[in-house]
């Protein structure tokens, strides 16, 4: 059990290290740029969640 616990300890920890690769990457994007950035996200996140079902249950 201790043992599985220390490998999918480095693994999160590998996996962090990996996300971390990417902070900050806008960091140099004018703020015009990041705007439009910002905005197309957003845009696309609409599109992309307008097109599931609802699964939530209402609670009357």
């Amino acid at each position: 059990m201790i043992h599985g616990f220390r490998i999918s300890s480095q693994t999160n920890n590998h996996n962090a290290a990996a996300i971390m690769q990417f902070a900050g990457c806008w960091s140099d994007m004018s703020e015009e740029a990041y705007g439009e950035f910002s905005d197309e996200i957003a845009i696309r996140r609409q599109q992309a969640f307008s097109q599931r079902q609802n699964r939530e249950t209402s609670i009357d």
